[in-house]
Order: C-alpha cells, then sequence, then structure tokens
C-alpha cells in the first residue's frame, strides 16, 4: 500500500494531478530524521482517471511543486532543503539542479523554505530567513529579489501570473514575471 503526501494539480490545458505517496513498508532513512527515503509522484489524466507516468527521484527528496503545464516536478533535496531540482516528470530526465542560496553564511538561511513554478521557464523560492527570489531555470540567475524578514509562504493565483505574500500585517500583491507590486490589501 501507499501513504498518500500531497495532490497538485497542473492548469486546465493538461487537464492531470499529481499525487505524492510512499510505501507502507516504511524505509525509513536515519539521516532524514524519521521521514521516509522512498517518494513516488504519480501524474493522473484527470479526464480518464488513469495513471500515465510514476516518478520515483534517484535520491531522497520531496515533492514542492508540480508545474501549470503538467510537464516538470520541482524537487528539494529533503536532507539540507537547500538544493533544488527540475526534472521532466514525462521523460524522467533532469533539467536542472541548483542551491538557490548558496551564497548564504548558515544553514538555516540557505534552506530553501518555499519554492513554486511560475512557469516552464521561472520559479519563486523564498528561503527560511524570508528573502524572495524569482529565478530563470536556464541560467540559474535570480532575476529580481525582494528582500523580506517576515515573509513565510506565498500564495499564487491560479494562473500563476501573480501572488501575494503577507509582510508586517500587510498582504502585498505583486506581478510574478516582475516582482513590480500590484497594490496592497
Amino acid at each position: 500500500g501507499l501513504n498518500i503526501l500531497k495532490t497538485y494539480f497542473s492548469g486546465p490545458q493538461s487537464a492531470t494531478v499529481l499525487v505524492t505517496s510512499n510505501p507502507t513498508d516504511r524505509k525509513y532513512d536515519p539521516e532524514l530524521a524519521g521521514r521516509i527515503a522512498t517518494q513516488y509522484s504519480d501524474v493522473f489524466d484527470l479526464r480518464t482517471g488513469k495513471r500515465k507516468t510514476r516518478f520515483e527521484a534517484p535520491f531522497p527528496t520531496e515533492l514542492v511543486d508540480y508545474s501549470f503545464s503538467g510537464k516538470l516536478g520541482l524537487f528539494r533535496d529533503a536532507k539540507t532543503k537547500q538544493r533544488l531540482d527540475v526534472y521532466d516528470l514525462g521523460t524522467k530526465k533532469h533539467i536542472v539542479g541548483f542551491r538557490p542560496s548558496q551564497e548564504e553564511n548558515s544553514k538555516y538561511q540557505r534552506e530553501v523554505h518555499v519554492a513554486r513554478f511560475i512557469d516552464d521557464r521561472h520559479l519563486l523560492t523564498l528561503r527560511r530567513n524570508g528573502g524572495l527570489a524569482m529565478w530563470d531555470l536556464k541560467t540559474c540567475q535570480a532575476v529580481y529579489t525582494l528582500p523580506s524578514t517576515s515573509v513565510s509562504t506565498i500564495f499564487l493565483d491560479p494562473t500563476r501570473r501573480h501572488f501575494a505574500i503577507s509582510s508586517g500585517g500587510i498582504v502585498h500583491l505583486i506581478e510574478a514575471a516582475s516582482g513590480q507590486s500590484c497594490g496592497r490589501l
């Protein structure tokens, strides 16, 4: 059997759902603080209900997002939470891997707290210390950064064109592609 961990939906064009799970035989890795090392990522077609593919990362990792296109999975290293890897789930090919916060001094500051796809070429990351950046996956370079020490998560709209962050009790609406403010609530 399997334990269902998380569920992610693609955009309407792809009409797929990605379900992450792990086996119930409990193959624990002591270096992962009791978490199960094996994690499956199954993509199902919402029109037919049938599984299209199963992906298993070649190292202990956790899925943190599924692209709007339904093609890519974004994985974070389960041990250090500092490395991100993007895989094409259909072909099972590794697209890119990088450490977005390598310049930070402490291990805690290098941890990627949240990572989300904007599209198949860009993603947002939020470090433990609240620093937010949008990355170009072709160059692994930050396109823009929004420094803040009080941001704890990123809320994307259904199209992934805008996101909201809360900082200092104010909700800020941001255009994802540019990092420009769209207003405050």
